[in-house]
Parts: C-alpha cells; structure tokens; sequence
C-alpha cells in the first residue's frame, strides 16, 4: 500500500537488466567520451533494483552510482542492500552512494555537482498530491501545467543533470509515446535527444499495477559530431524474462518521431514498400469495387428514426471473419436514436463489416467480417458494401490479412480505423488469386463458426476439432502476399510488424 501511495512500482528483472545493460553498451559505444569513470544517477532508487543489476553488470567498469529518494525506509534498504552485495559480489571499480533528498523539487546543484553520464530509473508514475504539483509547475515551467503525470518532472531533471552525450534510460507507462499532457515534454526531448532504444511490454508486467503497458525507452543527449539517429525497437508480448521479443527492427530515429510517435510502432512506407504488385497488372481501389458507409450513429438529440427495422452491428459483435448477431440489438422503425438515418438500402444484400474504434494496445487494426441481409453497421463499426456480392468475402479476407493490417499500421494516426485511408487501398487485378482468397475467407469464417459452437456445446467433440486455424490463416497471408508480389525477405518483415502491439 505505501508503494501504491508514492505511485512506485517494483520493475521485473529483466527490463531492469535491458535497460542497465544497454546504458553501458551506448556509454561505451560513445566516440567522444573520456574512458574514464561512469557517474549513474538513480532519482528515485526505491530499494535499489537499478544500482544492483548496474553492480552485476558492471565487469570491468569504473562506474559510480548515485542513488536518491525521499523515503528513509527506501533509502536505510538500498544502502544496507548494496552493501552487501558490493561486500560479496561487487566488482572492484563499483561504487554506490545513496542519499535521502528530494530529487526534483530542490536545485540541480544541491544533487550533484560532477557531470552525469547516466540517469537511469523507474520513477513515479502518480498524479501528484495538488501542493506538490504546484511547486513542481513553478520548478519546469512552461513544461508542465495543469494535471501531469510526476515521472515527467523526473524526465525534465534528469535532462538538468545529464552531460551532452549523455544516457536517459527509464521505464514509463506506454501513455508517455501519446498522451497531450506530455506532448510538450515529447518535443523537448525530440529537439534535444536522439531516442535510441524503445522496448515494449505487456500489460500486466507490473505486478501491483496490471492496467498499463510500459516501455523502456533510452535517448542520448545530442552532441557533435552529429550522426545519423536510428531507434532500435524490441516488442515483447511475454512476461518471460527468458522468451526473446516478438519482433525487433529499426527505424530512423529522427524523421519517425518527430512526425508522430506512434509511427515508433509502425514504420511508414518509407521502410517497408508495400504498394508493389507484378508488372503489368492494374490495380483499382476498393471505391472502384463497391462503397463505404459508417453506418448508423446514436445521437439523441437529433432523434432520427430508420426508414425500416434493422439489427446493428457494432465493433463487439464483430470479430475476425465472424458476425456475432445474436447479442446484437435490433432497432425498429420507431427507435429514434440516431443523427441520421441508416442506409436502408444496403439491408438486403452481403456486405463486410469492420470495426472503427480497436483497444490502442492491440496487435491487429482491421477486423472484418462478412454479414448477411437485415444488418447494417451501428456506433463502432463502418460497413464496405461490394458491387458484386461475390467480392464480399474476398474484401473480408484481404482486410483481415497481415499484408493490408501491415499497411494499415503503417499509415494509422488515430485510435479508431478512418475509411478515408482504407479508400487509398489499391488492388492488384488478379482473378483467380481473388477467388482463392475468397475461398480461404469463407472457409477461415466457417471455421470460426464451427469453433464458436464447440465453446457453446462444452464436452462435445465435432468437426471443430480437427480445424486447423492457424495453417488457414497462413495460407491466405500467402495468397496476399502472390497479390502484391512481396518477397521472402519483406513477407518476413511485415509478418513482424503485423503481429506488433501499439499503443
């Protein structure tokens, strides 16, 4: 309860050791510096996980670790545990000092006053207590204001303290890469820091705090010569310490950032090319081939009634190549609930319903599925309505496949799906891949309905059974990846950058 109220929480091993370890692969990779001693800086050392993992991973480092905290518990267990372990296991150029003091309300010359090669930690992720809150707004002005989050106040001091050339290593809650209130303490670091590392974790990784992802994110403090920036990026989605990242690649660091922090998680076009098809062939747009609509949307002030009785269909109803219907509700022809009022005539013929709003956090962006007559999309999901009701569920293949949810990553900049950018979309005209892949749409829906059924029907064995899911979904991810000509290489690739989380 005391380490809910400082909003500290204990950091698994093994983001502790990947940030610890590379801090000291950059600082050693650092042309310009002195090989000399390494100063650490800890402002909020808690029992001191970052000054022991630092001490195991020294080697042959002069390193002096300098920890600080306001809690003189914290402070009496970190110095009696580094004690011990210098005593039995420290390296002989270690040194470890820890001090009880308030870290960011107090001066930067009242901490320290050598140059800091590294400040590495996981401080406070908690909203502060009002009074708090207004003497660090007095100390960072015009950085922060109003309501923030107190680990940006760490972030502004350890930026005081660091030397240029200099490491920031923490770990933060994934809200850091988007939220507004730490949108102006983003592009303080983008105009001063080169991001040199994000590493992305599950939720629930916090023992004590399981409804936020974090990240480990280290920036080096720019100095000359300058050189090219790259980000290199690990996505885990295992709380294995032993479970190597899902994906890793990287990007710029510079021009990705900069634009858009999301695009940390997906690199745009620029690195991965993903509009290629064979020579020769013409494409066409999914405009070309039927029509968008988003549906019907709720507005009691505008009090619209349907021209006929409909069932909607919003995002929790749709699931990969599968409609749920049956919680679905169904409004008549007196309902008046909406702003405007629903496109009746798409009521009887198949159309492809996809969901317009996702978690953040979610790997797949596109969710589609085919639906029959009496259904229109409502709230949280859009509809694409084929010319030719034979394209329904190749549509429902193509945006359900790791090619068009690669793409679809690469150009998002929202939490919720935009039908402008699906417009941009572009086909490969090729008939017999289309009639496959409708082919592998229907069967992977089949599939799924086959499977929903056996959870309904608990103890019985059917043909759901011997379905094999995963191998369907793979050969439809080829069949697109023949549509666009993709290589080995780059289907490799963008399988990486599909199955990626953002947030």
């Amino acid at each position: 309860m005391r380490r809910k109220d400082c909003g500290t929480y204990s950091t698994p091993n093994h983001i502790v050791d990947n940030i610890v370890r590379r801090t000291l692969l950059a600082l050693d990779a650092e042309k310009t510096r002195n090989r000399g001693t390494i100063n650490v800086v800890d402002l909020s050392a808690e029992a001191g996980h970052f000054a022991l993992a630092t001490l195991g991973l020294a080697d042959r480092r002069n390193v002096h670790f300098h920890a600080f905290d306001r809690d003189p518990e914290a402070v009496d267990l970190n110095r009696t545990l580094l004690d011990n372990a210098g005593r039995l296991a420290g390296p002989a150029g270690f040194r470890f000092r820890s001090s009880l003091r308030e870290s960011v309300m107090c001066r930067p010359d009242e901490l320290l006053t050598m140059e800091v090669d590294a400040v590495i930690g996981n401080p406070p992720w908690k909203i502060l207590h009002p009074t708090d809150a207004k003497a660090l707004v007095n100390s960072y002005s015009p950085m922060l204001r109003a309501r923030f989050d107190v680990y940006l106040a760490f972030i502004l001091r350890a930026d005081q303290l660091l030397r240029k050339g200099g490491v920031l290593g923490m770990v933060l809650p994934s809200a850091f890469l988007y939220n507004d209130s730490a949108s102006g303490v983003r592009k303080y670091l983008l105009d001063r820091y080169d991001p040199i590392y994000l590493g992305t974790y599950p939720r629930q990784a916090f023992i004590e705090y399981r409804g936020v992802a974090p990240v480990a994110v280290l920036l080096r403090k720019k100095a000359p010569p300058a050189e090219r920036a790259a980000t290199q990026i690990d996505v885990h989605h295992s709380l294995s310490e032993v479970v190597p990242p899902a994906a890793s690649y990287e990007i710029d660091g510079g021009a990705a950032w900069r634009n858009n922090p999301r695009a940390a998680f997906t690199p745009g076009p620029s690195v991965h090319s993903l509009a290629r098809s064979r020579a020769g062939t013409r494409r066409v747009s999914l405009t070309e081939i039927g029509s968008f609509s988003s549906g019907a949307k709720f507005s009691p002030r505008r009090a619209c009634a349907p021209q006929l009785s409909f069932v909607g269909i919003g995002a929790k109803n749709v699931s990969p190549f599968q409609v749920n219907s049956t919680n679905a509700i169904s409004f008549t022809d007196s309902c008046t609930v909406f702003d405007r009022s629903p496109p009746v005539q798409f009521l009887p013929v198949p159309k492809v319903f996809f969901q317009t709003v996702r978690c953040v956090s979610l790997a797949q962006r596109l969710v589609a599925a085919v639906g029959g007559s009496g259904e229109l999309a409502c709230s949280s999901a859009a509809m694409f309505v084929p010319s030719d009701a034979a394209h329904a569920d190749f549509t429902a293949g193509l945006l359900n496949s790791t090619f068009v949810n690669a793409w679809y990553k690469s150009r998002d900049q929202n939490h919720s799906i935009k039908i402008s950018v699906l417009k941009e979309l572009e086909i490969p005209l090729d008939e017999p891949l289309w009639l496959e892949i409708a082919q592998r749409s229907r069967q992977l829906a089949a599939a799924h309905g086959a499977r929903s059924d056996r959870g309904r029907n608990l103890g019985m064995v059917s043909e759901a059974d011997h379905i094999d899911l995963l191998g369907l979904r793979r050969e439809l991810d080829e069949l697109v990846f023949d549509l666009y000509a993709i290589g080995a290489v780059e289907r490799a690739r963008l399988n990486s950058l599909s199955v990626m989380r953002s947030f």
